[in-house]
């Protein structure tokens, strides 16, 4: 009895330690938003510190669930005890400890953060200082394994090992090597490193927009998305499964973990879409391939929007534009390749307009105001990221309060409040491990900036380019999806950037272009094998093989993994101008519908053939990259469009009889019996 109320003291402390810290979290974010009461480097500590607590004493909690009763003979039983003997008193009594040495940990730099900068690089730090660095070196690294796993984890072990071994290490590796209180000089407590602009960046502007998603969490609003997307699923033959792709598209853009948006809406969309007949495999890369596209899509594109703007020194308005037409782009080619796979495999359902409630669709008018406040102040005004967040949550905050007084009535204000402290709860929590990554990418770009690995690699790539642009974007490829090991978007844009994104705009590349390129192929590090978070979570959800799924997402993304090659090649895409914006989009769109004909080998109503599949092959390519092949001009790439369309009108639409006939008889086959969507 004395050992269950001692877990039962345990669980209440953690679940009141998670809830205060929390809301704790959430009040200073919105206090600084308001005041910027001290120096940002200060800020970002606190941030930190409350961070690295909430985490562990949330795990306080995950350690108490109940251990199941185990079996087997005598000598098992003893050895199976002193483990479940660690799991249910030693472990949480670690986190609780761990939780209470983050907090000592961000009380003293927040009472030395002055004299580490100012004094400490002159005069030398203490034995104490070097201590804290190393501490909190580990506490990054225990965060990132427990939440990320060990493979991503390993870059600050890495990282340091590197800093030892320089002078031992070959060609470009080579460097003059470091100590360990060089190291720890360099990555803590010259207040650079862990608390870099990386993390500075994700405690005011990234950790708003968190904050934003836990209230909308809190509110409900996620399961209003999900009472939307299955109303809308009645009105079209394509079911659930459009609807789907908008609600992980409406979700996935405003946080920057791909694969917790992909376990989201996930739990709801892939069983309703194995229900509607989907493929299971496929059912999972839809939602995979939805989820991390969500992070594409502005005004806020996963978090990492606002990492690019104040690495770029660039408004960030100007992120959004150009994050726009590549975002529609992408979404475009899902849809299209989507639609083709529910004509291949007979997926379709009946439509049931009778059904539909539409009263759901009128309660959106609720959640206006936030978000146009949100783009008025980033968009109109062009505040901040961090002051623009900041008023819209205030705004859902009041707009929700109103909507609970007239729903509710009395209870409305009480429910208002507990919804709200909860919001800031969840807000905070969920935005713990993602922040901690980010201080822990930080010591690693320190360690490759100082050692100067990034710039001999980017010489090396612009070398083994030789002069090849297509080359170069190849490898800055390769980097991007090798450093990017899954990480959350943000996170892994940061690393590839200083990696590959300065190759790029040394090799003549524009830097935006370049940083987007390289962002995209960061995001879809989540998708692709072998560590392709995202897909493994949507295999589970599905019940389905994690290969299967991979192949099957890999071939839903892959008009996707062309877009970042087509606004290298038309930058007229990122860098709007008329009439060639317009235009050059037009043809992409025909292309992307070219490009997922050819690689589902199916029109919409006929499969093709090898000749069928390679006429909309080259013209997709010729749509895509004709004019900077210098092949013709603006003109005729737009005729190329022109002419897709017709194709594609003429022959599954509209059945113009005399080109129906002779491009059935050339370009497709005789359709098979069903294959069950391989």
């Amino acid at each position: 009895m004395s050992s269950y109320l001692r877990r039962g003291q345990l669980r209440r402390f953690s679940d009141r330690g998670v809830f205060l810290f929390g809301l704790a979290l959430g009040l200073l974010l919105l206090y600084y938003a308001e005041s910027f009461y001290g120096a940002r480097v200060r800020h970002t500590n606190l941030v930190l510190g409350l961070c690295l607590t909430i985490f562990y004493l949330g795990l306080v909690r995950d350690a108490l669930d109940p251990v199941e009763e185990l079996s087997g003979t005598y000598l098992t039983h003893l050895s199976d005890r002193l483990d479940r003997s660690y799991v249910r008193f030693v472990r949480p009594v670690l986190f609780v400890a761990l939780a209470a040495v983050s907090m000592v940990v961000m009380v003293y730099i927040d009472v030395h953060h002055v004299r580490l900068m100012e004094e400490g690089p002159i005069v030398g730090y203490r034995t104490a200082d070097y201590v804290i660095g190393a501490i909190i070196v580990y506490l990054c690294t225990d965060v990132t394994v427990r939440s990320f796993g060990k493979l991503m984890a390993s870059i600050v072990p890495l990282g340091f090992l590197y800093g030892y071994l320089g002078p031992y290490l070959p060609g470009a590796l080579y460097h003059s090597g470091m100590g360990t209180e060089q190291l720890l000089r360099l990555t803590v407590l010259g207040m650079q490193g862990v608390y870099g602009f990386i993390l500075q960046v994700g405690a005011t502007w990234v950790a708003i927009f968190l904050l934003l998603a836990g209230l909308t969490k809190a509110y409900g609003i996620l399961d209003y998305l999900m009472d939307v997307s299955k109303e809308v699923s009645k009105l079209f033959k394509s079911g659930i499964v459009h609807a789907a792709v908008l609600a992980s598209l409406a979700f996935g853009s405003i946080t920057g973990a791909s694969a917790a948006n992909t376990a989201t809406t996930g739990s709801f969309t892939i069983p309703l879409m194995k229900n509607q007949g989907v493929d299971k495999g496929y059912a999972g890369g839809i939602e995979t391939v939805a989820s991390i596209g969500g992070q594409l899509v502005p005004p806020i594109m996963g978090i990492a929007a606002f990492i690019m703007a104040d690495l770029l020194g660039l408004p960030y308005v100007r992120i959004i534009q150009a994050g726009l037409i590549p975002a529609v782009l992408f979404y475009f080619s899902i849809v299209v390749s989507v639609q083709l796979l529910i004509y291949k495999f007979g997926w379709q359902t009946t439509r049931d307009v009778d059904d539909v409630e539409y009263g759901v669709f009128l309660e959106i008018l609720w959640y206006v105001a936030p978000f146009a406040v949100l783009i008025y102040f980033l968009a109109i005004l062009q505040y901040t990221p961090l002051t623009s967040g900041y008023y819209a949550t205030l705004t859902l905050i009041g707009i929700v309060a109103v909507k609970y007084l007239v729903e509710q009535r009395a209870a409305g204000v009480t429910n208002a409040v507990r919804d709200t402290a909860k919001g800031l709860k969840v807000g905070s929590e969920e935005m713990a491990p993602l922040l901690v990554i980010l201080g822990a990418i930080g010591i690693i770009i320190a360690v490759f900036t100082q050692t100067g690995f990034a710039q001999r690699l980017n010489t090396l790539m612009i070398s083994l380019a030789g002069g090849s642009v297509l080359l170069l974007l190849l490898l800055a490829m390769g980097v991007s999806l090798i450093f990017g090991l899954g990480m959350p978007a943000p996170a892994a844009y940061v690393l590839v950037a200083s990696l590959a994104g300065a190759a790029m705009v040394r090799f003549g590349v524009q830097e935006l272009v370049a940083h987007m390129f390289v962002f995209y192929f960061a995001m879809y590090s989540s998708l692709t094998p072998p560590v392709g978070p995202s897909t493994i979570v949507a295999a589970k959800i599905a019940d389905a093989e994690y290969i299967d799924t991979a192949i099957k997402s890999s071939k839903l993304a892959l008009s996707g993994f062309v877009i970042p090659f087509i606004f290298v090649a038309n930058d007229v895409l990122i860098y709007w101008e008329l009439p060639s914006t317009p235009l050059v989009t037009f043809s992409v769109l025909a292309g992307i519908v070219a490009l997922s004909m050819t690689i589902f080998a199916y029109d919409g109503s006929s499969r093709l053939s090898l000749v069928g599949r390679s006429i909309y092959a080259v013209l997709a390519v010729l749509g895509f990259f004709g004019t900077y092949l210098g092949l013709f001009g603006l003109t005729t790439q737009v005729a190329i469009g022109v002419a897709i369309v017709v194709l594609v009108l003429a022959t599954s639409v509209v059945q113009v009889p005399g080109v129906s006939r002779m491009y059935a008889q050339y370009l497709t086959k005789p359709s098979p019996a069903a294959d069950g969507g391989n």
